[in-house]
């Protein structure tokens, strides 16, 4: 018997090279844990104590059932970057493609956006989102880009984008140290959506002002 109570689900972003989020559930329902099949984690996630722990927590009962429904909240960000030629400025350096991850979500106005990392989006000329399951891109527009705190804001014009798409509610709460959490995200060196589970081993806050730039 484990507790698996769930009283409270929010998605945070992670700002590092790896493009992938961190989902949160609080857990508080007792059941036994029956592993969800539709769940397959990422196959390099540690095999440590903790690691394997986590991992039943996060894809078992309740906790695999919210993790299961906000999945497809998680989608793949296609950016084409034309970057400026600082030393002769009336020319343009060669395009370059990137791929990344954005998740969809809610503003304080509970308006629906896409967040992702500011340098996934920097200095773009074009920006598509692709759904978990679906082939077609959808064109996004660049609202805000924070560099300070690695944080952009995307709006998709196209309601078949929303369709089957349940944007998150962020929180203002932080993750504990040694939580339960479970990593979703389009990291280098795959097509496929990633996920992990692990354990929060460091909670930083950092200050930051930034300004609505594109």
């Amino acid at each position: 018997m484990t507790t698996e109570v769930i009283n409270k689900f929010c998605c945070s972003l992670h700002c590092d090279a790896s493009n992938v989020f961190i989902y949160k559930i609080t857990l508080t329902y007792v059941s036994p844990l029956r592993p969800c099949p539709d769940i397959i984690l990422d196959p390099a996630t540690p095999r440590t104590p903790k690691h394997q722990l986590a991992e039943r927590q996060m894809t078992s009962g309740l906790a695999a059932q919210v993790l299961k429904r906000h999945m497809d909240a998680v989608v793949k960000v296609y950016c084409t970057h034309s970057r400026p030629n600082f030393e002769l400025p009336w020319q343009v350096r060669q395009q370059t493609s990137s791929k990344s991850t954005g998740f969809a979500a809610l503003n304080p106005n509970g308006e629906r956006c896409i967040l992702t990392n500011a340098h996934s989006v920097t200095y773009s000329s074009q920006v598509q989102l692709k759904r978990r399951g679906d082939d077609e891109r959808f064109t996004a527009k660049v609202l805000a880009v924070g560099t300070e705190c690695d944080v952009a804001l995307l709006e998709v014009e196209d309601e078949a984008f929303w369709q089957g798409v349940a944007p998150l509610a962020l929180s203002d709460d932080l993750p504990e140290l040694q939580e339960s959490v479970a990593v979703c995200g389009y990291p280098i060196g795959g097509e496929s959506l990633a996920i992990s589970a692990g354990v929060v081993s460091r909670v930083q806050i950092t200050h930051c002002e930034t300004r609505n730039e594109r």
